[in-house]
């Protein structure tokens, strides 16, 4: 919370505050941050560093499945990331940001630029966080699996939204700014949430002495996506915004048929 809040000041203060003012605030916040996560972590213990510790071999890791659950979610997150640089140029010419002369033009495109999300996770995460644990009191207790199912839904909604406002402007016309704020709210979330629910899914399914190996490939992998997300961004702007936008569609659209037909896999790995 603390690095998010340290961005959406800066962003606000921008105008007001020389750079270096900027970066100050920045810094601030994320050490608060660093200083809160480090006194979290003495009270955090993994599995695999129990007082009990582990005998015998290492447990064998299902890497097919492993594989399997890392392609679909880099690819969600590779059509999350192309959506966020597309939509960016795309909006910059095509889209309404006065919402029909209502707001200033500087305020409206600070609220529609992809930056702001963290400003609407601010919000909409404590509303979630309280929506689930209503939920656990009342028995309804809202699984690791259905949460990423969740979120990938809302990610492919953001998406379709986004081919709808390119069929919008094919006119000349310049699209409302409504339709990019419901694709703010879609992928505000799902931003937000794909990385620890995902890390979450990879930290039960691997063995508690393999907890390095996991991370250091998530690292890798996380890597990968941003350098291709650049290479795909740079040679799909050449084609019309309705093909723009259909790229990151198909991209979350495979990841979510591929994370349904391992949802009865996964289930069963998680009981076990």
């Amino acid at each position: 919370i603390g690095a998010r809040l340290g961005t959406v000041l800066a962003g606000f203060t921008s105008a007001e505050l020389q750079m270096s003012d900027v970066f100050k605030v920045c810094t601030v916040s994320t050490a608060i941050a660093l200083l809160v996560a480090i006194g979290l972590s003495r009270k955090l213990r993994l599995p695999s560093e129990s007082s009990d510790g582990e005998s015998g071999d290492p447990k064998p890791i299902d890497w097919r499945q492993l594989i399997s659950l890392g392609t679909s979610l880099a690819l969600c997150e590779f059509g999350l990331r192309h959506l966020h640089l597309v939509r960016t140029l795309w909006s910059r010419e095509h889209v309404d940001h006065t919402f029909g002369g209502q707001i200033p033009l500087n305020l409206g495109i600070a609220l529609l630029d992809p930056g702001s999300e963290r400003a609407y996770v601010l919000v909409l995460a404590p509303l979630i966080l309280t929506l689930l644990a209503v939920l656990r009191r009342k028995g309804i207790l809202v699984t690791t699996l259905q949460k990423v199912s969740i979120v990938m839904a809302l990610q492919l909604l953001a998406c379709l939204l986004l081919v709808r406002a390119s069929f919008l402007a094919t006119d000349g016309t310049a699209v409302p700014a409504g339709w990019l704020l419901g694709v703010q709210v879609f992928t505000a979330l799902p931003g937000f949430l794909l990385h620890p629910f995902a890390l979450s899914l990879f930290a039960r399914l691997v063995p508690g002495n393999r907890f390095g190996t996991m991370f250091g490939l998530w690292i890798v992998l996380h890597g990968l996506v941003n350098y291709l997300t650049i290479l795909s961004v740079a040679r799909a702007l050449r084609f019309p915004p309705t093909a723009v936008f259909a790229i990151p569609t198909l991209l979350v659209l495979g990841g979510v048929c591929l994370w349904i037909s391992q949802l009865r896999r996964l289930h069963l790995a998680l009981q076990a």
